[in-house]
């Protein structure tokens, strides 16, 4: 679920104990044997990636959390253009300007997306479907 807004009207967290619901959408895999390379969770919006996450390959249940954000390659010119309005050419851009300059970061639309789980050479494929807080404005 991608929540639109807190509700921040309530004001009850005094008496609140639990945890919350992760921010973003968990992928849970089991491992019944170690793998010697990470696992890689890769998430498709049609043909394209638009996430690449890694997960520990030791035995046993793990979680890997998408943050809803799709990151998509630049292409080479308009990574250099980027480069260009970054500054200064004497000057060293620091690695988060650089993932900027090489990455375009935006919120995924709501719909289906395909996660691939790729471990010890095997792969599994599984529809994520992402919902938007459509009811936020009833709860205010």
């Amino acid at each position: 679920m991608r929540w639109i807004a807190d509700d921040r009207t309530n004001y009850a967290s005094t008496n609140f104990a639990g945890q919350s619901a992760p921010r973003g959408a968990p992928v849970y895999y089991y491992l019944a044997d170690a793998v010697r390379d990470s696992v890689t969770v890769t998430v498709y919006q049609g043909s394209q990636q638009v996430a690449q996450l890694r997960g520990p390959g030791e035995r046993g249940i793990h979680r890997a959390l998408w943050n809803m954000q799709r990151r998509v390659e630049r292409t080479e010119a308009e990574q250099e253009r980027l480069r260009r309005e970054a500054g200064d050419e004497d000057e060293e851009l620091s690695a988060a300007q650089l993932e900027r300059i090489r990455f375009e970061v935006s919120d995924v639309s709501p719909g289906a997306y395909r996660v691939v789980l790729s471990a010890g050479g095997r792969e599994l494929t599984r529809t994520l479907r992402v919902m938007m807080d459509d009811w936020w404005m009833e709860r205010r």
